[in-house]
């Protein structure tokens, strides 16, 4: 993920008291990463990450592991809907793309 998305993404961070408590990564209106700190979750910083990136692109985009049931209903909380299936090639696994409008 670092080669692909990263050279090409605008990438944000949110730093508390000299570490980084989370990131970030957008290309286009797609949301390419998402990282909260496991000790820093629960404190609104992937919402207001999520929130940030709504207002500057307008529409958001993403993929995640169809398995990863605390981050489907975490984006669902947030908005975002299910707009379809497929399964990733590097993994195998499926993923669900899900939107926000």
């Amino acid at each position: 993920m670092k080669e692909k998305y990263f050279p090409l993404a605008e990438n944000f961070v949110f730093e508390e008291k000299g570490q980084i408590a989370g990131f970030i990564s957008l290309v286009g209106e797609h949301v390419c990463a998402l990282f909260v700190a496991p000790d820093m979750q629960g404190r609104g910083i992937g919402r207001a990450f999520l929130k940030y990136a709504k207002a500057l692109k307008g529409r958001l985009s993403l993929k995640v592991y169809r398995e990863n049931e605390s981050a489907l209903h975490f984006y669902e909380k947030c908005g975002f809907v299910a707009a379809g299936e497929e399964v990733d090639e590097y993994t195998g696994c499926a993923q669900i793309l899900m939107e926000w409008k």
